[in-house]
C-alpha cells in the first residue's frame, strides 16, 4: 500500500474495509441492470467480468496505481473482445474512477500516471472507428457474423474527433475533481496534524510549568532549610564548647539556636502557605467542604448548581484534600475569567470512580481567556498524585474541567451521608 498515502494512515485495513462494501454494492448494482437490460445467450459471461470489475474497485483507495494498470487491462482485453453494451459502459466507469482514484489517493509524485490512458484512449478511438483497427469481424451474441453497415466503414472524421474530445473533457474532468479531493484531504491532514501540535504543545507547557514550580520549591527550600540548619549546627557547637567555662554565653548561644529553629519554621511556613494557599490556623479542607465552597462562591453572586450522586465516601486526608482543591482552583478559574456566567459542578462517587467535574457557559469564541497554566498544572499534579486523570476541553459552548480518581473497594462510606442526587442551586441545597 506504500503507493498511497491512505496506506500510511492509522488504520488502512479500514479503508481496504469500506472499500470491499462499496465494490460489493457496485457488483449487486451492475448485475441487477445487466439482468434488466441485457436478454441475450451472452448474458451469462457478462457476470464473471462484472465481478471482475468491481474487484478492482477495492483497491482504489489503498492501491491506485496498481487499480489503474488493472483498469487498462481491463479496458485493453474489452476492445479487443469487441465488446458492446453494458460491457462498455463499466469499463469506461471504471477508467474513469481509476483516473480520479490516482489523482486523489496516489503519492504526489505518481498523480499524473493517471493521464497516462488518456493518449491511448484517443488511438483507440480513431484507430477502431476510422481505421478499423483492433476490432476482429463483429459477431451476433449467437455467434454469427454481422455485415458492418456502409456508412460505418468510412465514418466521418469529425464525429470521431468529437467522440475523442468528449473523452478527453471526461478524463480531465475525472483529474480534476481527484485533484479537488486530494486538497480537501490535505487539508483535513494539516489541520489533524496542527491540532496534534498543540496538544502536544500544551500537555509540554503544563509538564514545564509543574517542573518550573517543582525547581522553585525545591530551591527556596533549600535555601531555607540548608542556611538555618547550618546556623544551629554552628551554635550548637559553640554552645557545647562555652557550656564549659561561661555559663552565659552559653545561654546566648542556645537562645539563638532557638532563634534560629523558629525562624526557618516560619520561612517553611511562609512557603507552604504560598504553595497550598492555606492560613497557618486554618483546619485542612476535604471533599466534604465543597458544599461550602459552593455556598460561598453562590453568595457572591456566581450563578452556580451543584449536583453529587451516590454515596458520599470517607478518603484518605491527601486525596480528600486534593479533590477539595480541584475543586476550589475550578471554582475560581470562573469567577476569574467568566465572572457571572452560569456554572455546575458534578461530584459522582457511583462505581469505583470518583468524578469532579465543573463546566461554566462561554459566551463567544474568544469572550474567555484560558487560565493560567500554573492553576491548571496544579490541579492536574495534584490529581495525578493519587492515581487520578485529568482532562480540560470546551464543547458545545462550555468550558469543562475534568478530574477522577479510583476508589478502593473497601473506602467506606461516610456517615449519615447517602443520595442519588442531591443540588446545590444558588449556594443552597435541596433534597
Amino acid at each position: 500500500m506504500n503507493e498511497s498515502f491512505i496506506g500510511a494512515a492509522p488504520q488502512p485495513l479500514r479503508v481496504l474495509r469500506n472499500d470491499a462494501i462499496v465494490a460489493g454494492l457496485v457488483l449487486l448494482l451492475m448485475l441487477l441492470i445487466s439482468m434488466l437490460l441485457l436478454n441475450t445467450p451472452a448474458r451469462g459471461a457478462i457476470g464473471p467480468m462484472l465481478i471482475v470489475q468491481a474487484l478492482m474497485l477495492v483497491l482504489r483507495r489503498a492501491a491506485p496505481i496498481t487499480f489503474a494498470m488493472l483498469a487498462a487491462v481491463n479496458a485493453g482485453s474489452s476492445v479487443s473482445s469487441n465488446a458492446y453494451g453494458i460491457e462498455v459502459l463499466t469499463v469506461g466507469v471504471i477508467v474513469l474512477i481509476s483516473i480520479y482514484s490516482v489523482a486523489a489517493f496516489a503519492q504526489r509524485r505518481l498523480r499524473f500516471l493517471g493521464l497516462l490512458s488518456l493518449p491511448a484512449a484517443i488511438v483507440t478511438i480513431i484507430g477502431t472507428g476510422y481505421y478499423g483497427w483492433f476490432l476482429p469481424p463483429m459477431t451476433a451474441p449467437t455467434g454469427e457474423p454481422i455485415a458492418t453497415p456502409p456508412e460505418m466503414m468510412e465514418p466521418e472524421l469529425g464525429a470521431l474527433l468529437i467522440s475523442a474530445g468528449m473523452v478527453c473533457a471526461l478524463y480531465l474532468a475525472a483529474f480534476a475533481l481527484g485533484l479537488a479531493k486530494r486538497g480537501q484531504l490535505d487539508l483535513v491532514g494539516r489541520e489533524r496534524e496542527r491540532a496534534n501540535l498543540l496538544e502536544r504543545d500544551a500537555h509540554r507547557l503544563a509538564e514545564l510549568a509543574v517542573a518550573d514550580e517543582r525547581t522553585r520549591i525545591a530551591r527556596e527550600m533549600h535555601d531555607i532549610i540548608a542556611h538555618s540548619l547550618a546556623s544551629i549546627v554552628t551554635l550548637s557547637e559553640g554552645g557545647r564548647m562555652a557550656a564549659r567555662n561561661d555559663a552565659e554565653l552559653s545561654a546566648e548561644l542556645f537562645a539563638k539556636i532557638s532563634e534560629s529553629g523558629r525562624d526557618a519554621l516560619g520561612e517553611v511556613k511562609r512557603l507552604l502557605r504560598n504553595v497550598a494557599d492555606v492560613q497557618d490556623d486554618e483546619p485542612a479542607r476535604g471533599a466534604a467542604d465543597i458544599r461550602a465552597l459552593v455556598d460561598r462562591i453562590a453568595l457572591a453572586g456566581q450563578p452556580l448548581t451543584m449536583h453529587e450522586f451516590g454515596v458520599t465516601r470517607m478518603l484518605p486526608a491527601g486525596l480528600s484534600l486534593a479533590v477539595y482543591r480541584v475543586a476550589q482552583e475550578s471554582l475560581t478559574n470562573v469567577l476569574k475569567h467568566a465572572p457571572g456566567s452560569r456554572a455546575e459542578l458534578h461530584l459522582d462517587w457511583r462505581g469505583d470512580r470518583l468524578d469532579l467535574e465543573v463546566t461554566n457557559v462561554v459566551e463567544g469564541a474568544g469572550s474567555v481567556s484560558a487560565p493560567d497554566g500554573r492553576g491548571m498544572a496544579g490541579m492536574r499534579e495534584r490529581t495525578e498524585l493519587f492515581d487520578g486523570t485529568f482532562a480540560v476541553d470546551r464543547v458545545a459552548g462550555l468550558f469543562r474541567v475534568r478530574a477522577s480518581w479510583p476508589l478502593s473497594a473497601e473506602t467506606p462510606a461516610a456517615p449519615s451521608i447517602d443520595r442519588t442526587d442531591h443540588s446545590t442551586s444558588e449556594g443552597q441545597i435541596t433534597p
